[in-house]
C-alpha cells in the first residue's frame, strides 16, 4: 500500500529550491548584498543539492518492497525518469538557444560559453555530469539529474543483488554511502567516480538509509528533542559562529542537520502549520522552478541589458520579485508541459505494450 504524501519534505524541497534560485542568481549576476550572501559568503547553499539527493533516496522506500514483489528494472526506470528527462532536455535545448541570442545580440559570450553541439546531445539525454564526459555546463544545475539517474540505476541493482543473494539491502546501501565518501575524500576522477557521483552517491543512499529507520521505527521523544536541539545549535553556528561547524560542513548537513530537519517537520504539532494544498502544489512545480531557473536568469539578463532598463540586481526585492515571477512560470510549466508530456508518454508506452503482448 502508498504511504501518504509527505508534506515536510514538500516543504523542505520549496525551502531548498528558493535558496538555490537565489545562490545562482548571485553567481550567475555576480551581485553582492550588505547583508546575508546566498553565493560567495561564508556559507556554501551549493550544499542543499545533497538535501535533494537525500530526499529523493528518502522517497525509494516503497520501492524495496516493490522490488521484492518483482518490479522489473524496466517499468521501475521509465517511471523515475518519464516525468523529468523530457522538461530536461527542452531546457537544455532553450539554454544553447539563449546562448547564441546572447552572443548574437551583444557581440560576446556569456561567462565564456559557446555553443556546444555534443554538450546539447548528452545534457538532453540526461548523462553530461558523472558519467564518462566532461561536464558541457549547460543548464549545469541539472547535473544533479544526471547524477540522480546513475542513483536510481544503482539502488535497483543494489536492491535486486540482496534479494537473489538474500543479502540484507541495508549492507549494499552502507557500502554505496561510503563509496561517496571515499571518492571525495580521494578527488578520484573517473567515469562514474568523481566529484559529481561522490555527492550524490552517499547522499542519496544516506536518505535510503534514513528511509528505513523512519519508517520502520517510531521516532521516540528523545530523538526528536535532540533533533531541535541540534538544528538550532547548527544554525546558530552558521550563522554566528561558523567556523566551529565550517570543516566537513557537508557531511554534518548530510548526516545530522537534513535528517533532524526530516524528524521536526514531522512532529504533528508541526506539520499542521505546513499540511495544505498550497504546500503540495508549491512542491510538485519547484521541480520545474529548478530546471528553468538558470535560463530564466539569462533571460533577465538579456532583457535588461538590451532594453537599457539598469534594473538594480543587488536589491533583495529585485530577486524576491524574481522568484515569484519564476515559480508562476513554474505553475504554467508544469500544468502546460510536464504533466501533458508525462500523460503523452504514458500513453505512447501503454500503446506499445499492448503491441508486444499481441
Amino acid at each position: 500500500m502508498e504511504k501518504a504524501r509527505n508534506n515536510s519534505l514538500d516543504f523542505l524541497k520549496i525551502i531548498a529550491t528558493i535558496l538555490i534560485v537565489f545562490h545562482h542568481y548571485q553567481q550567475a549576476l555576480n551581485v553582492k548584498f550588505t547583508q546575508i550572501n546566498f553565493f560567495g559568503g561564508r556559507f556554501y547553499f551549493g550544499y542543499l543539492v545533497e538535501l535533494f539527493f537525500l530526499i529523493s533516496g528518502f522517497l525509494m522506500f516503497n520501492y524495496i518492497e516493490k522490488i521484492k514483489q518483482g518490479l522489473n528494472f524496466e517499468s521501475f526506470f521509465i517511471n523515475r525518469v518519464k516525468r523529468f528527462l523530457p522538461l530536461v532536455a527542452i531546457a537544455a535545448i532553450l539554454y544553447e538557444c539563449l546562448i547564441y541570442f546572447y552572443f548574437r545580440i551583444f557581440g560576446e559570450k556569456f561567462l565564456e560559453q559557446g555553443l556546444n553541439f555534443f554538450g546539447t546531445i548528452i545534457s538532453i539525454l540526461g548523462i553530461q555530469a558523472g558519467w564518462s564526459f566532461e561536464n558541457p555546463m549547460i543548464n549545469n544545475p541539472m547535473w544533479y539529474i544526471s547524477v540522480l539517474i546513475l542513483c536510481y540505476i544503482l539502488f535497483y541493482i543494489s536492491t535486486k543483488i540482496s534479494i537473489l543473494k538474500k543479502i540484507n539491502c541495508v549492507y549494499l546501501y552502507v557500502i554505496l554511502v561510503f563509496l561517496g565518501l571515499s571518492i571525495q575524500k580521494n578527488n578520484t576522477n573517473l567515469a562514474f567516480l568523481n566529484y559529481y557521483t561522490a555527492r550524490g552517491y552517499y547522499s542519496f543512499f544516506f536518505g535510503v538509509l534514513f528511509s528505513i529507520y523512519f519508517n520502520n521505527y517510531k521516532i521516540r521523544k528523545f530523538v526528536k528533542i535532540l533533533s531541535i536541539f541540534l538544528v538550532m545549535f547548527i544554525t546558530y553556528s552558521i550563522v554566528a559562529h561558523y567556523f566551529i561547524v565550517e570543516k566537513n560542513i557537508n557531511y554534518t548537513l548530510t548526516f545530522i542537520y537534513y535528517p533532524a530537519l526530516i524528524i521536526i517537520f514531522n512532529i504533528d504539532i508541526i506539520k499542521k502549520i505546513y499540511s495544505s494544498k498550497l504546500i503540495t502544489k508549491l512542491a510538485e512545480t519547484s521541480f520545474n522552478v529548478y530546471v528553468w531557473h538558470v535560463g530564466a536568469i539569462l533571460i533577465f539578463i538579456i532583457v535588461n541589458k538590451a532594453c537599457n532598463l539598469n534594473i538594480n540586481f543587488s536589491s533583495y526585492k529585485v530577486m524576491i520579485v524574481f522568484t515569484i515571477l519564476l515559480y508562476i512560470f513554474g505553475t504554467i510549466s508544469y500544468y502546460l508541459i510536464e504533466k501533458p508530456l508525462e500523460k503523452l508518454i504514458f500513453k505512447k508506452l501503454n500503446s506499445n505494450k499492448k503491441l508486444n503482448e499481441k
